[in-house]
């Protein structure tokens, strides 16, 4: 299913971002958001854990920060920048699975 407007703001104020007023800015402001923390969190995992490969960090990330929430993604690129690469047919970067997104705080594990 389609992110609709409504969506990105309620993301953008799960995370605390000041909210713009266009659709565009708000879907940039959103990949940019989520793409940045997949990334620093695909490489935390890899510092806190030696012996895990980068598939396995990718899979606690992409479990922590979308699959919970009911979203999904096609591919991320961490190289030059953090975005998401859009999908070859439909060209869409982000998806929600569910009807309504469930954006509640992750909790730390120690």
């Amino acid at each position: 299913m389609n992110l609709t407007s409504k969506d990105y703001g309620t993301i953008l104020k799960h995370y605390k971002t000041k909210v713009p007023k266009t659709r565009k800015k708000r879907k940039h402001a959103v990949e940019k958001k989520l793409a940045s923390n997949m990334c620093r969190c695909i490489k935390s995992v890899q510092k806190s854990n030696q012996k895990l490969d980068e598939p396995g960090a990718i899979a606690i990330c992409n479990n922590s920060i979308f699959k919970r929430r009911g979203l999904k993604y096609n591919r991320i690129s961490c190289k030059k920048g953090y975005k998401f690469v859009g999908n070859k047919k439909t060209k869409r970067k982000l998806e929600k699975t569910k009807k309504k997104l469930r954006l509640s705080k992750t909790v730390k594990r120690k």
